[in-house]
């Protein structure tokens, strides 16, 4: 059995046939699949049975997204990580995770380092034009990292969820409601690490 379709065998009939059909489900490839194209960015899975289904949304990485005016970004490259190892700070400046999740969203980028970190393979064409730009402060920024063991923070605005790695036991439930007027998303977002 090949690892594509094992994964999606695994897909379709462990997670999303179980699933209910108002439940909207998101697959993005990671850089870690070793059925996917490894090069950042990565497009959506092409050959996926569960794709004729209205309820499965198949998106690249990084990607951002709206669903009813909530705006979405999230990345698998492990930019935390990269960022925390490049950056030269002196003194006591402030919370770190707090501070390198500004960089992100400051700089209006998923991989604000430039060259790219090792060992993640980029296509700087393709990357530059079209795919690393943030081009809003999104709402909900996820971020797996191995930086840390998984965090919330809200920085300016934006609830940043570094949910680690399932692997590692930890995974995140976020629930937003709808803001009351005048008040930003973040104060009625509810979002936890989850430990398996």
């Amino acid at each position: 059995m090949l690892y594509e379709d094992f994964f999606q065998a695994l897909v379709t009939h462990k997670i999303l046939d179980r699933l209910p059909a108002k439940t909207h489900v998101i697959l993005a490839p990671s850089s870690r699949d070793v059925h996917h194209h490894s090069v950042y960015p990565q497009p959506p899975f092409s050959s996926f049975p569960a794709v004729n289904k209205p309820n499965v949304h198949l998106l690249s990485d990084p990607a951002c997204i709206s669903i009813n005016g909530l705006t979405i970004g999230w990345t698998s490259v492990d930019i935390l990580m990269q960022l925390n190892k490049q950056e030269v700070i002196a003194g006591n400046v402030g919370e770190k995770q707090a501070r390198l999740l500004a960089h992100i969203l400051q700089q209006r980028s998923f991989c604000p380092t430039f060259p790219p970190p090792k060992g993640v393979n980029m296509e700087l064409d393709q990357l530059l034009m079209e795919h690393d730009f943030l081009p809003i402060t999104p709402h909900l920024l996820v971020l797996p990292s191995d930086f840390t063991r998984g965090f919330i923070k809200n920085v300016d605005g934006c609830v940043c969820v570094n949910p680690s790695r399932l692997a590692k036991g930890i995974y995140s439930r976020v629930h937003v409601s709808p803001p009351a007027a005048g008040s930003s998303v973040a104060t009625s977002t509810v979002a936890q690490l989850v430990y398996v």
